[in-house]
């Protein structure tokens, strides 16, 4: 059975190699209405160098020996888009650019100024969405280039049928607490929001929700 997604920043595949590093991790509302769920994870491969130039490996800290992964997206030469639940509670946030390896970015900023949505709600993670504002403005290269946002005639299209790419840094499993060493990346594909609010109820999926799940 193809597995359902509803927000994925954090993507992985199981027979990758693993760091052990703690993530950042929401209260799943899906778990509020299934009374277990399998993993989240369906296939996935190695990304090549340069394949996803925005990409963006956060390391979110409260101190210096506690610190959580999620991933981000460059967005523009001085904003990177990631999660709001990736946010709240942490007050420093280092950024790795360009790399495929996890423990070796080929650049690297910390910032302290976060703008989450004034709307995230962490219980059901409606719009759980933050900006992270850089301390200096990015250089474009072949391996660090913002991600191209959707333009404002796109803004009601709800691209269901079409095939979307998560890619990140992410979990193997949904149990444990290890992440890929390597950049990994899989094709799911969008689903109306009719067919999503079905399984996780319409307090979860709004309007402005983007859904998706495994082909197949």
């Amino acid at each position: 059975m193809s597995q359902l997604i509803l927000f994925s920043l954090l993507v992985a595949c199981a027979s990758a190699a693993v760091t052990q590093v703690p993530i950042a991790k929401p209260v799943f509302p899906e778990d509020a209405h299934r009374p277990s769920r399998t993993s989240r994870i369906v296939n996935g491969f190695p990304a090549s160098v340069g394949q996803f130039p925005h990409q963006v490996r956060m390391l979110a800290r409260i101190s210096s020996t506690q610190n959580s992964v999620c991933g981000a997206s460059i967005i523009s030469d001085t904003f990177v888009l990631t999660a709001a639940h990736c946010t709240r509670g942490f007050n420093s946030f280092e950024l790795g650019f360009g790399s495929i390896d996890f423990n070796n970015p080929q650049y690297s900023l910390t910032s302290s100024k976060k703008l989450e949505h004034s709307g995230y709600n962490p219980t059901n993670l409606n719009n759980d969405i933050a900006l992270i504002e850089l301390p200096v403005r990015l250089q474009w290269t072949k391996t660090v280039s913002p991600i191209q946002l959707p333009s404002y005639s796109q803004a009601s299209m709800t691209f269901i049928g079409r095939q979307a790419t998560a890619s990140g840094f992410g979990k193997t499993k949904d149990e444990n607490t290890q992440v890929s060493n390597l950049l990994m990346y899989v094709y799911t594909r969008i689903i109306g929001n009719s067919e999503c609010s079905a399984l996780y109820g319409t307090d979860i999926v709004r309007a402005f929700t983007l859904c998706t799940r495994g082909w197949g």
